[in-house]
């Protein structure tokens, strides 16, 4: 086995995942499996255990209101004024209004 990269999954540093040339192994840390003789022996090499990166943060869901009320205001099919009163306070909402 042939470890490419270790990264720590937590913020309090007691997982890792280790990258191999069999693919992606999850891990307490310290380790104390089979795996810890070739993770020391990475490490002598000068290899480092990459720090802990916070998940992105997630993309809001889109309004699905607010997109079909602008499809249906750009197709000329109503205007805002024709639209439900709470897809419009939603859109002045959106736009600061």
């Amino acid at each position: 086995m042939r470890i490419r990269a270790m990264r720590y999954t937590d913020p309090n540093r007691t997982q890792v995942h280790m990258e191999t040339d069999r693919g992606l192994i999850a891990l307490p840390w310290p380790c104390q499996t089979w795996h810890r003789e070739p993770i020391e022996a990475w490490l002598a090499e000068g290899n480092e255990i990459a720090p802990y990166e916070p998940p992105p943060e997630p993309e809001p869901e889109p309004d699905l209101a607010r997109a079909l009320a602008d499809a249906l205001i750009a197709k000329g099919v109503v205007s805002e004024s024709d639209l439900p009163e709470a897809v419009r306070s939603r859109i002045a909402k959106r736009a600061g209004r």
